[in-house]
């Protein structure tokens, strides 16, 4: 990219979602990358400076000053004298006033543009979900085993966070202006107002977003392909190839969560108990490999654990057995063994 011009427009606030694309991938890279970025911004702060010192009339500042002083301290020569230092003294302290005023204020923007933006991590148990407003007022629902990094206050022209692993639903407030960045380890998915949800948990072999209301584009981070979302439309992106599918669906059926509603619509039972394992914070242990392809359909509203593996049990022709005593390696977790009911 032509760092220069793409830097140039962030600077000014002209910048739109495919440069912040490239410069922070480009700001990423190294530190070198950040280094000369400050540098740049320090030369851009000082040829933009929130006053213009050229602006300032110091021969007016000047006769209104001594004038006050004339008035009090022309009826002696000793007046005369003291008259005469203030205004030696005058004519060299205004020009530095200003001058160490102005270098004060280019001081504090290059402190603030080198200064890191504070950064919040929060990490949710396994068997909870939870939530956390944003410094714009946008709403993120995290659900178990979810960790997610955003800045305390948005400062730049962009609102990036990080979903570092997990589940999460954004409601983000409308700003074309500033995009609202969600970066994960395989896409980054940018939006200026809607709702949508991402699931991007380490074990499973896809990730999904789910756009409920809006627009969003993803960016895949191998290819740098844009994929365009509409409302109603489901991502599946495949991480072992980068390859991706983009249909019309229920979108609530994958955010459902957010109301402590769980929906499963063809789906087989591996994924299931790899949902329970992540609400209930529990093992799985699958005895008989075939188990993990039946097809399963059901929604569960309010039901305890021990009341979803009953009606497991029943539907499927198959056992869960808590062997958690068997099992002391995985702490603080109970295991269940699974396996098929011989007739």
């Amino acid at each position: 990219m032509k760092n220069e011009d793409i830097i140039t427009r962030i600077l000014s606030g002209n910048a739109d979602p495919a440069d912040v694309k490239a410069f922070t991938a480009w700001l990423n890279e190294c530190e070198e990358n950040k280094t000369e970025f400050r540098r740049l911004k320090n030369i851009w702060d000082a040829t933009h400076p929130a006053f213009n010192p050229a602006q300032i009339d110091t021969r007016k500042a000047e006769s209104r000053f001594f004038e006050k002083i004339g008035k009090e301290q022309r009826s002696s020569r000793i007046a005369a004298f003291t008259n005469f230092m203030y205004r030696a003294a005058a004519i060299l302290f205004i020009p530095l006033l200003i001058a160490t005023l102005y270098l004060y204020n280019q001081n504090a923007h290059r402190s603030s543009a080198g200064r890191p933006t504070a950064m919040q991590t929060i990490s949710v148990p396994y068997g909870i979900t939870s939530s956390v407003e944003l410094s714009d007022g946008s709403t993120v629902w995290l659900n178990s085993g979810t960790s997610f990094k955003y800045p305390v206050q948005f400062d730049s022209n962009v609102r990036q966070v990080e979903l570092i692993q997990g589940e999460a639903f954004f409601e983000v407030n409308a700003d074309p202006q500033h995009p609202f960045i969600v970066n994960t380890n395989h896409i980054s998915v940018t939006a200026t107002g809607t709702r949508f949800n991402v699931n991007a948990y380490p074990n499973e072999s896809s990730l999904y977003v789910s756009l409920d209301k809006g627009r969003v584009n993803i960016t895949d981070h191998i290819t740098q392909k844009l994929i365009a979302m509409s409302p109603g439309e489901i991502l599946n992106y495949n991480k072992a190839d980068n390859s991706y599918s983009l249909r019309p669906g229920n979108v609530y059926n994958n955010y459902a969560w957010i109301d402590g509603i769980t929906i499963f619509r063809d789906v087989t039972l591996k994924e299931v108990f790899n949902k329970l394992e992540q609400k209930y914070n529990v093992k799985f242990m699958i005895q008989d490999p075939e188990i993990n392809s039946y097809p399963y359909h059901a929604t569960f509203e309010n039901e305890s654990l021990s009341e979803i593996l009953d009606l497991l049990e029943e539907g499927n022709a198959i056992s869960c057995k808590d062997i958690s005593k068997q099992h002391n390696e995985v702490k603080g977790k109970k295991v269940y063994q699974v396996s098929k009911i011989r007739k």
